[in-house]
C-alpha cells in the first residue's frame, strides 16, 4: 500500500529563489528550496495521471516565474521523478522527463538601514521577499485554477525562448485576452490596462519594421528590435499578465 507520493523536480540555477517557497494547493503540498521543486500529496496516488502532473509543473512555473521582475538569467525545470514510498519501506521511482525556459529581469542592490539602537528600519531584501512570495503565491494558484493562465504564461515562455519571433509570441497575449473577455476594449478596462500601452504592443508586433514581428513581409527594409523595444514590449505583456492574473 502507498504511503506517500513524492513528485521531485530540479530546477537550475538552483539559486534562482532567494528564500524556500511552500505552499499547499490542490492537493499537495509543495516546496521550492535549492534547486529541489517537491509536490507531496496529502492523499497518495499511484499510478498518478499526466493531467495533474502537468498542473503541478505549471504552478512550480507560475512560482519561478513570479521571479521575473527579480533576476536577469533564464531558469530551468527538469524532471519529474515520481517517488511512491510503501507502508513495507519499499520505495518505486518513475522518471518523467521535460524542461521549460523562461527570462527575467535585473536584480537591484539591496538596502539595510538601522537607527541608533541599531533596529533595522530598512530592510530592502526582507521587503522584496515578502513581496516576491505574494506575487508567487498569486501566480502559482492562478496557475492551478486557470487554463487560460497557463496558456497566457506559455506564450510568455515561448516568447522569450525564440527570441526571433519574440514579438510574435508576446502578442498572442492580448489577442488571448481580448479573446477571453470579447474584445480588446472590454479586455482594457476589465484588466485596468491603458488603451496607450495596449496599443504600444500592438505597434510594435504589427506595424514597426521589425525582424521580430509579426508583419514582416509588409515592409520592404527591416531591423532587429532594440533592446528597450524588446524590454518595452515584455513590461507591457508583463503587465497584462500580472493584471490578469489578479481576475482568477
Amino acid at each position: 500500500m502507498t504511503e506517500k507520493t513524492e513528485i521531485i523536480w530540479t530546477y537550475t540555477p538552483s539559486t534562482y529563489l532567494e528564500q524556500p517557497y511552500r505552499t499547499t494547493i490542490v492537493g499537495a503540498d509543495i516546496e521550492l528550496n535549492s534547486g529541489s521543486a517537491t509536490a507531496t500529496l496529502q492523499v497518495p496516488k499511484d499510478p498518478f495521471s499526466d493531467e495533474l502532473l502537468d498542473l503541478y509543473l505549471a504552478i512550480i512555473h507560475a512560482v519561478l516565474t513570479a521571479r521575473q521582475s527579480s533576476v536577469n538569467r533564464p531558469f530551468e525545470i527538469t524532471g519529474p521523478q515520481i517517488h511512491q514510498h510503501q507502508a513495507n519501506g519499499v520505495e518505486s521511482i518513475g522518471i518523467r522527463v521535460g524542461e521549460v525556459m523562461v527570462m527575467t529581469d535585473v536584480l537591484s542592490p539591496d538596502i539595510l538601514m538601522t537607527d541608533a539602537d541599531g533596529k533595522v528600519v530598512k530592510d530592502t531584501r526582507a521587503e522584496r521577499e515578502a513581496a516576491e512570495t505574494q506575487h508567487a503565491n498569486e501566480f502559482a494558484n492562478a496557475a492551478a485554477k486557470s487554463a487560460i493562465v497557463r496558456k497566457l504564461f506559455r506564450s510568455y515562455q515561448v516568447a522569450i525562448d525564440d527570441p526571433g519571433n519574440e514579438l510574435v509570441h508576446l502578442y498572442e497575449i492580448p489577442d488571448f485576452l481580448a479573446e477571453h473577455f470579447g474584445n480588446g476594449k472590454t479586455a482594457r478596462s476589465s484588466l485596468g490596462i491603458s488603451r496607450a500601452y495596449w496599443s504600444r504592443l500592438k505597434e510594435l508586433a504589427n506595424d514597426e519594421p521589425l525582424l521580430e514581428g509579426r508583419h514582416r513581409g509588409k515592409h520592404t527594409i527591416l531591423r532587429h528590435a532594440t533592446a528597450s523595444e524588446k524590454d518595452e514590449a515584455r513590461k507591457i505583456a508583463q503587465l497584462m499578465l500580472d493584471s490578469f492574473v489578479k481576475t482568477v
